[in-house]
């Protein structure tokens, strides 16, 4: 009966006990192994280089998280692997990818399409579908609204002893796909979503006043309910996770139905708190690639590092060169751009336009971001000036970090690997810290 079985109910889905007092320890060795170069040459087609980690082709994985800056990286990754001879692949609608397909080897990924895709060697095919076996054969880097860990079977046959370890979370430190993974301040990325699905979604226009009531009104709602914002969760919980997370919650339901006695002792104590645990050591054994918006500049740093230094040609070399500069300029250029803009605008504090770079605190969280704060696609109203004037209601404003607590919790754990990786890069470049 369920009141028997239910002792072990919560290992029984395969769902590791995890300590919120204890979170895992990143460091600079695992900073290392995370930012190695790739050892792909850029500009050879037919490239057979084999990952002396992993034992296989190397492989990249960008999970682009809403309103991350992923739009600007997905055009970075198209043009990178246009340049380097690289096969890029972006999906769209997978987040909630059936789990069966994508364990399969042949079959396709079930609730998940190709939006576009840029193949250094043309196979002819024209299918908007994905499975493992072309991902395995036919791509190098896979990007899009998908989830870590979707793409795990796709060398199972080479990786089972990696896919293993990560289930079991031992300490094996370098998996066999290696994802990488942009985020964002909660409160900028929170406001961000609000304001392109008011403006450009549903192509409304709004008074600055009615956005910040809107997000008001969302925020105490959702508090009022005890939710929190999770919508995070939808990229750095692995499909697995959330399978086994949704059977296991539809048991506890099904034992609270029939009144059975449900032991605390196997049961996290909050969900919410748990999810976001399990996320972060999804990004602790993953050994995910960091990258964060507000430190673009470092970001494509690392991303430097880790595509690769060897380079079929010169002209290679300078087109990618060129490119991580355009992407990311460098202090130089930078602050010739800004020159430019500040002396050719006036900034309106009741309209803030698009495209000018606030140079700012974070002094709710303490992060520096003085490398400006992204601006929403809005040619009126801005992220920064909406929170700028919700900062002015400081009752809301702890409101606020509360509803954001746990997505908090995660950008700091990712933060810290990011600020290590970036470290890293320095130092095996030989820059200085």
């Amino acid at each position: 009966s369920i009141a028997n079985h239910n002792l072990n109910i919560f290992n029984d889905y395969g769902l590791p006990i995890l300590d919120g007092s204890k979170l895992p320890e990143y460091s600079y060795e695992l900073a290392k192994i995370a930012i190695r170069p790739s050892p792909w040459i850029c500009g050879k087609e037919y490239d057979n280089t084999v990952d002396p980690l992993t034992h296989q082709k190397p492989f990249f994985i960008f999970v682009h998280v809403y309103k991350t800056a992923g739009s600007t990286l997905r055009s970075f990754f198209q043009k990178f692997a246009q340049i380097c001879s690289k096969s890029w692949i972006l999906v769209i609608h997978c987040t909630g990818v059936n789990l069966s397909t994508i364990q399969s080897e042949e079959g396709n990924w079930e609730k998940c399409d190709v939006k576009s895709k840029l193949e250094s060697v043309p196979s002819g095919r024209r299918s908007l579908s994905v499975n493992n076996s072309m991902l395995r054969e036919r791509f190098d880097i896979l990007g899009g609204h998908l989830r870590i860990g979707t793409a795990d079977n796709v060398f199972r046959n080479n990786s089972s002893k990696h896919l293993a370890s990560l289930q079991h979370y031992s300490d094996e430190s370098a998996p066999p796909l290696r994802h990488i993974v942009f985020l964002r301040n909660p409160m900028d990325r929170y406001v961000s979503g609000i304001l392109y699905q008011k403006f450009e979604v549903k192509k409304k226009k709004y008074s600055v006043d009615h956005v910040v009531q809107i997000i008001k009104e969302e925020v105490i709602g959702a508090r009022k309910k005890n939710q929190y914002q999770d919508r995070i969760l939808g990229y750095l919980l692995t499909p697995v996770q959330v399978d086994s997370l949704n059977k296991y919650l539809n048991q506890v339901n099904k034992m609270k139905s029939e009144n059975c006695t449900i032991p605390g002792n196997n049961l996290p104590k909050n969900i919410a708190e748990y999810k976001t645990l399990l996320a972060i050591h999804n990004l602790f054994h993953y050994n995910v690639v960091v990258g964060m918006t507000e430190r673009m500049t470092e970001s494509m740093q690392i991303l430097k590092q880790i595509l690769g230094n060897e380079f079929r040609d010169d002209k290679s070399r300078k087109d990618v060169y060129e490119l991580f500069e355009k992407f990311a300029p460098t202090e130089a250029s930078r602050e010739v751009q800004n020159n430019v803009k500040t002396s050719n605008q006036t900034i309106d504090s009741k309209s803030v336009s698009d495209g000018v770079v606030l140079r700012t605190v974070n002094s709710t969280q303490g992060h520096d971001v003085s490398h400006g704060v992204f601006m929403n696609a809005s040619k009126k109203i801005t992220t920064s000036f909406v929170l700028e004037l919700l900062r002015q209601d400081e009752e809301f404003m702890m409101l606020f970090r509360e509803f954001l607590k746990y997505e908090q919790m995660i950008v700091d754990f990712a933060w810290g690997m990011h600020v290590m990786q970036h470290e890293m890069v320095l130092i095996l470049t030989g820059s200085t810290l």
